[in-house]
């Protein structure tokens, strides 16, 4: 079972700043290999600290990788915590929350994320889990009920046809984040534009009036209220 860290004497703020540190310096070997491949003298070489330091900030080295992908986390949470834009047409808000979603899905810390959650599904499957519920579930649920609220202030019920959600995060993530994985950022650079335009085509096109359904709602229908990680 997963302990929780070790707190050592001091100031609670210098044991954070000290374990931040530490996640983000170890970051890039835990893209080459797994954690439990990855030996604290290694990292403490790589910081250039004693291994007393790690020893006195984390409880093993399953809590240095669960920190290091925590850190991740986070960072993506604190961007989902702004308010998607609504516009006045339903198409611009569309076209800005795909665009505002591809910004972050082409940025290194979801490239990093989604690789670990790949990689490491089947023997850490927390990361999987802290990916779908943290970041993957609140950008579709966010998208749905963006174009809820696009479509009540111009007078419509509007909701997303089933599978449209799941298929515009699967998209620009092939778009955007499998290239920057492969080492193919200029090419990711060049298709964000495009892949934005043509997601967004598509969320238009599964974008239908709720009363065309006859007061039957399908499955993805708009949730009531944004996710948490989504509220202002």
């Amino acid at each position: 079972m997963h302990q929780a860290a070790k707190r050592p004497r001091g100031s609670s703020v210098d044991w954070l700043t000290r374990r931040d540190e530490i996640a983000a310096a170890v970051l890039p070997l835990y893209m080459e290999r797994h954690w439990s491949g990855v030996a604290l003298d290694e990292i403490a070489e790589r910081l250039d600290i004693g291994c007393r330091q790690i020893h006195s900030s984390f409880d093993g080295k399953e809590d240095i990788y669960r920190a290091t992908v925590r850190r991740l986390v986070e960072r993506l949470t604190a961007r989902l915590a702004e308010t998607p834009e609504i516009l006045n047409s339903v198409t611009g808000t569309v076209r800005a929350y795909v665009a505002r979603a591809a910004d972050m899905i082409g940025g290194e810390d979801y490239a990093r994320l989604l690789f670990f959650a790949m990689r490491d599904s089947h023997s850490d499957p927390w990361v999987h889990s802290a990916y779908e519920a943290k970041v993957a579930g609140p950008l579709r649920n966010g998208l749905e009920k963006a174009v809820g609220d696009a479509g009540r202030r111009a007078g419509l019920d509007l909701i997303l046809l089933d599978g449209a959600a799941e298929q515009f995060l699967t998209s620009l993530e092939s778009a955007l984040a499998l290239p920057r994985l492969l080492g193919r950022d200029a090419f990711a650079d060049r298709n964000c534009e495009r892949a934005v335009a043509a997601v967004a085509r598509d969320i238009s096109a599964a974008t239908c009036n709720f009363d065309g359904f006859a007061g039957t709602a399908p499955v993805g229908a708009p949730r009531a209220a944004y996710p948490p990680a989504l509220s202002a």
